[in-house]
């Protein structure tokens, strides 16, 4: 079982929490966000952007929003 909340803001939904408690995977939106700006990025500029970049984009949000949410 998975739940997957598209919101990436609060990092950690009512819903993600339960369902962790309960056992089930549980993904939010954050990683989605990065993504469709990466796809966008590619588009308009015909770039790539290697995958440890990527990797480290995702980390440095997640810290942010963890900063400024104090979650």
């Amino acid at each position: 079982e998975v739940v997957y909340d598209m919101i990436y803001n609060p990092y950690k939904t009512r819903l993600l929490k339960i369902a962790e408690e309960r056992g089930i995977i549980a993904i939010n939106g954050l990683k989605m966000l990065i993504y469709q700006a990466i796809l966008s990025d590619r588009i308009w500029f015909c770039e790539e952007i290697e995958k440890e970049i990527l990797h480290k984009i995702e980390d440095i949000a997640k810290k942010e929003i963890e900063r400024r949410y104090r979650i």
